[in-house]
This record gives structure tokens, C-alpha cells and sequence, in this order.
């Protein structure tokens, strides 16, 4: 949850337990605070970093500024683990401040999406995967990876999979 001052809450899932962050913008860099927390919310360890990140130079900030509705970003790499995923967002307006605003994130891993591919095609066989707006595959399912020749082959595949749906206008 982040506002255009630069000013976040993030909440992420560490080992067994979460980490809160609060990022506060300062003239010169930016404070970061964590707090990590049990799995039945007691406060287990505090602590702060000073850093040069700053929420609003990412792209669920930057490509949905001011927009109020839904946006998903393209696949990136996270800034708090380095994983490569993609966020949904969606941005309103402060009623308070004439030209502040909200926007409010959710990541989602390349991961997240392989095991929930992976459920899928146990109990429906086949050959999942996601793709973007433009009908290029981002990922397929640990089956279809394991079973092409080389990850080329699969993309290609999938890619022509894709073209012929499109073109029977499903």
C-alpha cells in the first residue's frame, strides 16, 4: 500500500512468518522499518534499513499512476527477494489532498503461478500456461517444460497454440 509521497506499508511472507515494512521517504534517502511476526501475529524482531529505494520508480507504481482501475504489470524482478513475478494494482484518489493518491499492490511469482499450473494439470491433463496481453506465453506448466526439447520449442509451441485460438475467435 503506497501513496505518491513515497510512503509504503508492505506485508510479505518470510520462512514461517511475515514481515512488515514501512517505508518513510527523508530528503536525502529513504528509512525503511521491518517488524517480522509469528504465524499468530506477536512481534518477533524490529529492525531499520536506510536505503535509495523508492515505491514509486517501480512499475506497479509507475505504470498505474492516477489510472483507478486494475493494472498488471509486465513480468520484473521484486525488489524485497529479486524474484521475477508480476503485480496487479490499482490506484484511487486521497479525498483529503487535491493531488494525492492510493495504490494498492498485490505480487504474484513466476512461482505462485508454476505451482498453481502444477495443481491444475494433476487433476485436468493438459498443457497450462499463462501468457501476456499480447499472446506471448510468460510460463507453461512443469509437465510441458520437462517434456519439450529445449524451452525454445515450448515457447514456439505454445505461441502457435495461442495464434491458432486467437484466430477462431475464442
Amino acid at each position: 500500500f503506497d501513496n505518491n509521497h513515497g510512503e509504503e506499508f508492505f506485508i510479505f511472507r518470510s520462512e514461517n512468518n511475515y514481515t512488515t515494512r514501512e517505508t518513510i521517504p527523508r530528503e536525502q534517502n529513504t528509512l525503511q522499518r521491518f517488524v517480522e511476526w509469528s504465524s499468530d501475529f506477536v512481534s518477533l524482531k524490529t529492525w531499520e534499513k536506510v536505503t535509495e529505494y523508492d515505491p514509486r520508480t517501480r512499475p506497479w507504481f509507475t505504470e498505474n499512476a492516477r489510472k483507478e482501475d486494475i493494472h498488471w504489470t509486465g513480468v520484473y524482478n521484486f525488489y524485497y527477494d529479486n524474484q521475477k513475478g508480476i503485480t496487479a494494482s490499482v490506484s484511487w484518489k486521497n479525498q483529503d489532498i487535491n493531488s494525492g493518491y492510493y495504490i494498492l499492490g498485490i505480487d504474484v511469482t513466476i512461482d505462485m503461478f508454476r505451482e498453481i499450473l502444477d495443481r491444475r494439470i494433476a487433476e485436468h491433463p493438459g498443457v497450462l500456461f499463462l501468457t501476456r496481453p499480447d499472446g506471448s506465453v510468460i510460463v507453461g506448466d512443469q509437465k510441458a517444460d520437462k517434456e519439450a526439447s529445449d524451452k525454445d520449442t515450448l515457447l514456439n509451441t505454445l505461441n502457435k497454440l495461442v495464434d491458432k485460438w486467437q484466430n477462431e475467435d475464442r
